[in-house]
């Protein structure tokens, strides 16, 4: 069943695709997998209070809004999951290899190729309706200082957003959510994950330490191995240090 770019709302400029899309849902005016698509971002989100830099009518800048049948507010990672699974799959089509940074984003070997931004409204214990926020560098050539790259800088080609996005979509339809169990998400992110089995360095509390990372928690918690004991950290707690390459 197709729901997802069944409703699209193609926008010039905005602050935020994820802020357009809350405003719709706030105002009824959003089905289930409404998108909302722009050309640039003003104020474009990543994770914690980050912002999402791309030139303008370059990349895909994207929100889809979700309305989850029976997902609890536990299990809300599960998204990240989902949707970082249908990014990896979609850049394999053009020969692009990726994993998953842990939690949200796209890495081509030790760089950022797109990031995910979920926005969830909690009713009770249940997730009512979550807001998707996807950036994916596909023409940009130039990131700056950024350690960043595109579709284009890996494989010189030039492509086409609208496709992009429709491929995106196709995949969230054919692969949906409920289409596997949550044990069975878990496992695709865990092999996707960038440093699966290695020993990284992380800061946390503003400290460094040593540690191998072995997987996600049942609740999305990162796990990593340090000094012999398995240990868990939440989003936000602590932050793994990438290689610096240009």
């Amino acid at each position: 069943m197709s729901i997802f770019g069944s409703t699209i709302h193609r926008l010039d400029t905005v602050d935020s695709t994820n802020n357009y899309a809350n405003h719709l849902i706030e105002h009824n005016l959003a089905e289930n997998g409404t998108v909302v698509v722009a050309d640039f971002q003003t104020q474009g989100k990543g994770q914690r209070d980050k912002q999402w830099l791309a030139d303008q009518g370059m990349n895909l800048t994207c929100s889809f809004v979700f309305f989850p049948a029976n997902l609890s507010a536990e299990r809300v990672y599960l998204i990240n999951c989902w949707v970082s699974y249908c990014l990896i799959q979609l850049l394999k089509k053009f020969g692009i290899s990726s994993t998953v940074k842990w939690p949200n984003d796209i890495m081509v070997e030790n760089h950022k190729i797109a990031g995910i931004l979920t926005e969830g409204v909690i009713q009770g214990e249940m997730v009512k309706v979550v807001t998707i926020g996807v950036g994916l560098n596909v023409n940009q050539a130039h990131f700056g200082h950024l350690q960043a790259t595109s579709m284009r800088r890996e494989t010189g080609t030039l492509y086409s957003l609208e496709e992009m996005l429709l491929l995106l979509c196709n995949l969230l339809n054919e692969v949906p959510l409920e289409s596997l169990q949550e044990i069975q998400w878990r496992e695709k992110y865990k092999e996707a994950m960038y440093g699966l089995g290695e020993t990284h360095a992380f800061v946390c509390n503003h400290q460094r330490l040593q540690g191998i990372i072995e997987g996600i928690s049942s609740t999305g918690q990162l796990e990593i191995l340090v000094e012999g004991k398995r240990q868990t950290y939440s989003q936000g707690q602590i932050n793994l240090e990438i290689p610096t390459v240009f």
